[in-house]
């Protein structure tokens, strides 16, 4: 498999690096290269920029990408995991692959930018950067608040993961897509929602979240998935012109997605991780009362700050403990000596701080259960049908 050679490239390319380069790091990871491989493939931001050793340097073509970056997973001979990059949130996407790929063993990750800068500053982080700028619906402005909600670029932005989501499905990759303000469990991330979807006979799965969020979603790459998937990236001119994103529209497609075959797909929706212990959608909001989510209850597969502000984001996720990385207030990421575009990469807050993940290890193995479907229990079908 593809990612199975990129870990033995990354595992020789750690022990060439550690034996030239001087790292502030925990000196206990010395000597230890599988625990420096684990770290350096969840964090490939730690390596020299563009670093030429790893097997995706240099490709930027989305359909290249797919072919060296796609696993066979649940059964499925071909699985992709997208995640939308911005400058914006950098920090936020470094969290989010560092947790998705050491706790929850995604290997297939492409990571997709939208311009010059942000492709050109995401090849510094050592990341499988696709280009994905014909995929926009509309040129971008780059005004002033370019990229805040509600402005014409964020509109324009969400409104491309319709239409990469519709494009993979069509080369026959089952889609799953992640935002960057997630962090994941000690849980088989793809595992968890293809057996979430088998269980449940469905076809698409998504967060509820009045009735549903499109930041963490799978896709099966079935008729009933790309008639899914059409009808949604179809709505694309019209929720630009009443400045929709695509999390509203797709909440508003009925439950009967028809193509030529009359085909029907069935979505299936879980609750957050932290209805549990606050059962309302918007309870980030109140950033008195963040619920502090144990990371081994078996819905915590992950946990998505929802309707919140950037900077609340990231103090929501320290103040539940699912924030990895060494940025704490008064140490703020920086960007590595060499790097073309001073964008900031943030080390492991474990190297600082031994004790920091060791509570993601105490889930019943160590591999973890899976998430979003109960040990030892079958989901119930429930198909969804959006008013």
């Amino acid at each position: 498999m593809a990612w199975a050679r990129d870990y033995l490239t990354l595992g020789l390319l750690i022990a060439l690096f550690v034996t030239e380069a001087s790292l502030n790091a925990d000196p206990s990871l010395a000597g230890k290269e599988p625990d420096l491989v684990a770290e350096f493939e969840a964090a490939p931001w730690l390596l020299p920029p563009r670093c030429d050793a790893l097997p995706y340097a240099g490709v930027r073509d989305l359909d290249r990408l797919l072919q060296l970056r796609a696993v066979a997973a649940g059964g499925h001979p071909k699985t992709i995991t997208l995640i939308p990059y911005s400058l914006l949130f950098v920090d936020m996407l470094q969290n989010a692959i560092y947790s998705m790929v050491k706790f929850g063993r995604v290997r297939n990750y492409i990571v997709l930018a939208w311009s010059p800068r942000d492709l050109d500053s995401c090849a510094d982080l050592n990341l499988p950067c696709a280009d994905a700028t014909r995929f926009l619906p509309t040129p971008l402005d780059n005004g002033p608040d370019a990229g805040h909600f509600g402005t014409h670029d964020y509109l324009s932005i969400v409104w491309l993961k319709p239409a990469v989501t519709l494009y993979t499905l069509q080369q026959g990759y089952v889609t799953f897509m992640t935002d960057a303000d997630v962090s994941y469990a000690n849980k088989p991330v793809l595992e968890s929602f293809l057996e979430l979807l088998a269980v449940s006979k469905a076809d698409a799965a998504f967060q509820a979240e009045g009735p549903l969020n499109t930041g963490v979603y799978a896709i099966l790459a079935n008729p009933a998935g790309i008639a899914l998937a059409q009808k949604w990236a179809d709505g694309t001119p019209a929720a630009l012109n009443e400045s929709r994103n695509d999390n509203q529209a797709l909440a508003h497609l009925n439950g009967q997605i028809e193509n030529s075959k009359q085909t029907m797909a069935l979505m299936r929706l879980f609750n957050p991780a932290h209805f549990p212990y606050s059962p309302d959608y918007y309870a980030f909001i109140d950033m008195d009362y963040i619920p502090r989510i144990d990371p081994c209850d078996w819905t915590a597969l992950f946990v998505h700050m929802v309707s919140v502000f950037k900077e609340n984001k990231r103090e929501g996720l320290r103040r539940m403990g699912w924030w990895y990385l060494d940025s704490d207030t008064g140490r703020p990421c920086a960007p590595r000596q060499g790097g073309a575009n001073a964008v900031p990469i943030c080390q492991p807050r474990q190297w600082r701080l031994p004790d920091t993940e060791q509570r993601l290890y105490n889930c019943g193995g160590p591999l973890g259960p899976l998430g979003l479907v109960h040990p030892g229990e079958r989901a119930k079908h429930v198909p969804h049908h959006p008013p």
